[in-house]
């Protein structure tokens, strides 16, 4: 039981690292706003297949904002839908919004990056503010918030994307934007800690010519996800990297409706973290090993009888120090509601990803058990 004891410890003291060295950062940092900053033109681009329904609804938000020069470019990615006759109508009434139609099997690329990279040729504007067809701005200074983190050197400013609260909030809900409060959390950190290795293709601007310059999807094509964290991967230094954290820069998105769709999105996600640098796989790998090891080694002691109190003790640190650091960035990223359930999250973030994680070898039957625990 002791090595088991010394296990559970040196996961706990992971834990507490990141939480105080790599989490703490992100609760002190702020957005200096620049005085009198010469706003370059920008090319907002979004992709769209079959998104008819949410460009009706959102698209008027892009197109409104409170910016001297940019344009939204909408590439319509094989739509079958009404997208094509939407897009029009909105171009009679404004100006500002261009569109490129996407054939499927014209090049190796598949999934979004073959629209996003044509997309990214065809802009007017070096700067490429990047978002989604489903997404809404918090306002009409979004362009010029995200703009503003720009100064010499930086070629990517990486934005936030919460996803909404639905009605009073249901687990399905509360899980989801617990989880890309987690996500944004890592992320963002490990950005202004001088290790960016992600953004969301929601919300982030870089420099078109950093993305042609790099190449981002090379030996990558046949990969359906990965359009936005590939290229951050390969592209970002910390030099080159900073982060935009002001509440009007926030682009908020309508989490998912089942848990289903959410478990089949997040299987898609994890496929790219694969193909990851060596340094931010060890990263990642460290935090995630250690907090599930955390939870695993204090459930065995905790049964095999082991000292309740040494155990209650580390275990009580531990949840105390995330709570504090939670709660600060809970504020800052706009999902306060959710600091009183962290124990409750916490614990089942590690176990949906444990599912996840094993759902390609035993596919039906860790969706079955993932419906069970959760529903």
């Amino acid at each position: 039981m002791i090595f088991i004891f010394l296990i559970f410890l040196l996961a706990a003291l992971v834990q507490v690292f990141f939480y105080l060295i790599i989490f703490g950062k992100l609760t002190a940092y702020k957005s200096v706003k620049k005085e009198n900053m010469q706003l370059p033109p920008v090319s907002v681009v979004v992709c769209a297949r079959n998104e008819a329904a949410n460009l009706s609804a959102h698209l008027a938000g892009l197109c409104t904002q409170d910016y001297p020069e940019y344009e939204v470019m909408v590439v319509n990615d094989a739509s079958s839908d009404e997208t094509n006759d939407l897009l029009h109508e909105f171009m009679k009434k404004y100006p500002q919004l261009t569109t490129v139609d996407v054939v499927n099997g014209k090049n190796k690329l598949k999934g979004k990056k073959n629209a996003l990279t044509t997309g990214i040729d065809r802009a007017k504007y070096d700067l490429i503010l990047v978002t989604d067809s489903d997404c809404k701005p918090a306002g009409n200074y979004w362009i010029s918030s995200m703009v503003e983190e720009l100064s010499n050197g930086t070629e990517i400013v990486l934005g936030y994307s919460p996803y909404t609260k639905e009605g009073s909030g249901s687990w399905l809900n509360m899980f989801i934007r617990y989880d890309t409060f987690i996500t944004a959390t890592q992320y963002l950190s490990l950005a202004i800690s001088g290790h960016p290795y992600m953004g969301v293709g929601r919300n982030m601007i870089y420099k078109k010519s950093l993305f042609q310059s790099v190449d981002p999807y090379k030996n990558k094509e046949n990969l359906l996800s990965g359009d936005d964290d590939l290229f951050i991967n390969k592209a970002s230094k910390s030099e080159n990297t900073r982060i935009e954290l002001d509440k009007s820069s926030f682009m908020y998105s309508v989490p998912k409706g089942s848990w289903s769709e959410f478990f089949t999105q997040k299987k898609r996600h994890i496929t790219t973290g694969s193909h990851y640098n060596t340094k931010s796989k060890f990263i990642l790998g460290s935090l995630f090993i250690s907090h599930v090891i955390f939870y695993l080694s204090f459930f065995t002691l905790l049964i095999g009888g082991y000292s309740f109190w040494w155990l209650l003790a580390i275990f009580g640190l531990r949840l105390t120090i995330q709570y504090v650091i939670f709660s600060s960035l809970m504020n800052k990223l706009s999902v306060k509601d959710l600091l009183i359930l962290t124990p409750v999250l916490d614990f089942f973030y590690v176990l949906f990803y444990i599912i996840l994680a094993t759902s390609n070898i035993f596919n039906k039957r860790t969706e079955w058990i993932l419906s069970q625990i959760f529903l």
